[in-house]
């Protein structure tokens, strides 16, 4: 960030160290070790003001942002980058300025407020542009990426991660390449396509290490987890899951610890352990209440919701749904939205109001749709059939089964199609077809036991 900008008389000597302080700060935060980077950049800070030099103090402030970002601090990032920004405003720092911006987006990115973040990004991209630091410009777009993603514009995410993974490519930047990569198989797992997303991820995973970026490594192992569980390999997503945390806790990574505590709670209610499941969501709330996470506390809070349905408990379920619902919308995130909109109607199937639950789901099949997120459709259609069935309504219910296997094939999602399989026999079992029951109902059971849920399994045996 050296730039020929006004300072009042420095000698040369500081700003030797300042470099060299900021240079090792961003190697520490680079092997994860994050309070050692904010301490060294408090230190750079301390010299920069003491010799009222502004180009380093800038520097300083900026890096200092960065060190509270990675420690999950948003509020203390913002702080420092707005300090920057108004010092990079008043010394016509365009540099200074590019970096402020972008981290005031990510900031407010990690806080849940996406429509802040957009704006930011925007300004980010602007100056970026006039600097020519492509390096900045491609991480900026990377991000974008992302936050169209929680739009719900997957067109413009997947363009923006197109440019930045080709300026990534252009400037040889391996850490923005890995990003890319990584995101871009986050857009395609949400789209369906798994099989082009691990391969995504297995490639930002290799180039990770080959930098030595631990927290990319933390993010992908993770993301490999998650595409593992959703195959229904719980065994397999574990492993890549306690990798994970085990790197977020040594790095004290809040916000990551939180996503992985998160997707290990998903884990156990797969397994059918409600405490555990409890514990763990539980967990990742806190930690998520605590750094002012606002749209991962929304996310949370909708899988509270979900297991405390499964343990029929619609009254304790409510409370969490509403509250989850009411920060979805103040945060616009349409993704999250069509989530907890299906809980929703999850609930109202509890609740035996069956209409309404209809009138949810109608709402939701049209969400995940203009959304283009596969597993969300084919979840929808098991509910329908769920519903359905309730209703009595064995021919329309059959045909909303039948959606949900055929997705869950084209997905190879075995966890989804078990469940699938086996409410589609019991409601044949119910209106009266006895051998296409069995034979759904072997199909789970086999599935199940694949999957390593031999209670599961058991349950399918004695419908």
């Amino acid at each position: 960030m050296d730039r020929n900008i006004r300072s009042n008389g420095p000698c040369a000597d500081h700003k030797t160290i300042i470099r060299i302080l900021l240079s090792r700060a961003d190697t520490l935060s680079m092997i994860g070790r994050f309070q050692k980077s904010l301490d060294d950049t408090r230190k750079a800070l301390a010299i920069s003001r003491a010799m009222n030099d502004r180009e380093k103090e800038i520097d300083s402030l900026l890096w200092e942002g960065h060190a509270y970002l990675k420690l999950s601090d948003f509020d203390g990032t913002i702080s420092s980058s707005q300090q920057a920004l108004e010092l990079s405003l008043a010394e016509e720092y365009l540099e200074g300025q590019t970096q402020a911006f972008y981290n005031l987006g990510r900031a407010h990115m990690s806080k849940g407020d996406d429509t802040l973040a957009l704006e930011y990004m925007g300004r980010t991209q602007e100056t970026a542009k006039k600097t020519g630091n492509n390096e900045v410009l491609g991480d900026t777009l990377s991000d974008m990426g992302l936050l169209y993603k929680s739009m719900g514009e997957y067109p413009q995410a997947v363009e923006c991660l197109a440019q930045a993974l080709g300026l990534s490519r252009q400037t040889g930047d391996r850490h923005n390449q890995a990003g890319c990569l990584n995101n871009l198989g986050l857009i395609q797992s949400a789209r369906g396509d798994n099989e082009q997303a691990r391969e995504n991820y297995e490639s930002s995973l290799s180039i990770c290490r080959e930098i030595g970026d631990v927290c990319g490594q933390a993010s992908v192992l993770n993301n490999i987890g998650a595409i593992l569980h959703l195959r229904g390999n719980l065994d397999g997503a574990q492993q890549y899951l306690l990798q994970s945390l085990k790197i977020r806790e040594r790095t004290g990574d809040l916000f990551g610890q939180a996503i992985i505590l998160g997707n290990l709670g998903l884990q156990e209610l797969s397994r059918g352990n409600f405490q555990s499941s409890f514990d763990f969501l539980n967990r990742t709330l806190l930690i998520r209440e605590k750094i002012g996470d606002r749209k991962g506390q929304a996310s949370t809070l909708n899988n509270i919701g979900r297991l405390l349905l499964k343990q029929h408990q619609p009254g304790r379920a409510s409370g969490y749904l509403e509250r989850a619902l009411v920060l979805a919308q103040e945060l616009g995130d349409r993704e999250l939205n069509s989530r907890i909109s299906l809980a929703r109607s999850e609930l109202r199937l509890e609740q035996k109001n069956l209409p309404e639950a209809l009138k949810v789901l109608e709402e939701t099949r049209q969400q995940m749709e203009m959304l283009g997120w596969k597993q969300g459709q084919a979840d929808c259609w098991l509910l329908w059939g769920r519903v359905c069935t309730a209703q009595q309504d064995w021919h329309e219910a059959e045909a909303k089964f039948k959606e949900a296997i055929a997705l869950n094939e084209i997905l190879k999602n075995d966890r989804s199609l078990a469940e699938t399989c086996l409410e589609y026999g019991r409601m044949l079992k119910n209106s009266g077809e006895e051998r296409p029951a069995a034979e759904l109902l072997g199909r789970a059971q086999d599935l199940f036991l694949r999957l390593n849920l031999p209670e599961r399994a058991e349950q399918a045996k004695n419908i």
